[in-house]
């Protein structure tokens, strides 16, 4: 890890900033997520901290994972999403056949108000569908939903999906894929940088980053790219956070 990624990853410590979209991810019907044996246990934050700027990226596993093709065009029977699907990520583990189905809708525009003004304008809302379709067979169960919006916005809407951020792991060899994603969600009129969310998922249990964007403000003069590690990383196998924190470092320039 070289200098500079590593004074990036030291600003998570610091205080970042607060999610500026109107409504945070929101978890639909997945089970929670438990402490188990081996190196899923309780760490404290800053004990992730330390080992995201101290351990090199995690090394590959054997895995039967099978990554598939995605086909946007493809039938997708017993799968319910809102909006219209725009990507996806697929594929094949031992609980059996998975997709993360990736879609966006226009929200409606708010009338201004001493509260709103300059906030009005046209919004859209994201969504992030896990469904499996069980090796036992049957319907495909639907593990996790993702949402998050910008609800209205008079300036230059950022709510995207960002495709260089898709990624199917198996980081702990169980045999059960993790599918990571990021997107960002924000309104802006100058070239600060954006709110960027980062997220895991793996069997309905979602592990996420939130930070901004790193913009260029000056011919060597940069600001942003920082995160903040959400509580549930901490429940997570240690490698996952360095996976997501190196992926972090890859996407946040938004190129």
């Amino acid at each position: 890890m070289n200098t500079h990624t590593l004074l990036l990853v030291i600003g998570l410590s610091a205080g970042l900033l607060a999610c500026t979209s109107k409504n945070e991810e929101k978890k639909v019907s997945a089970p929670e997520q438990k402490s188990t044996s081996g190196d899923r246990k309780m760490i404290s934050p800053e004990a992730l901290r330390d080992k995201v700027i101290t351990l090199k990226p995690p090394a590959a596993k054997a895995t039967s994972l099978d990554r598939l093709p995605f086909d946007l065009s493809a039938p997708r029977p017993g799968m319910e999403v809102e909006g219209a699907v725009t990507d996806g990520l697929r594929w094949r583990d031992t609980l059996g056949e998975n997709v993360v189905l990736f879609s966006r809708k226009p929200t409606g525009v708010q009338r201004p108000t001493k509260d709103t003004l300059g906030d009005e304008g046209p919004g859209r809302a994201l969504y992030a569908t896990h469904y499996l379709s069980p090796k036992t067979g049957g319907s495909p169960v639907r593990k996790r939903v993702v949402r998050d919006r910008y609800e209205s916005c008079g300036f230059d809407l950022a709510v995207r999906f960002l495709k260089a951020s898709f990624v199917i792991t198996d980081l702990d060899a169980d045999g059960v894929g993790e599918a990571s994603f990021a997107y960002v969600v924000d309104c802006t009129s100058d070239v600060s940088p954006l709110t960027i969310k980062l997220l895991m998922l793996e069997d309905g249990a979602k592990y996420i980053l939130r930070g901004e964007s790193r913009v260029q403000v000056g011919e060597d003069k940069w600001t942003g790219g920082v995160f903040k590690v959400d509580q549930s990383f901490t429940l997570a196998p240690t490698n996952f956070l360095i996976h997501a924190g190196n992926l972090w470092m890859k996407i946040n320039t938004l190129q």
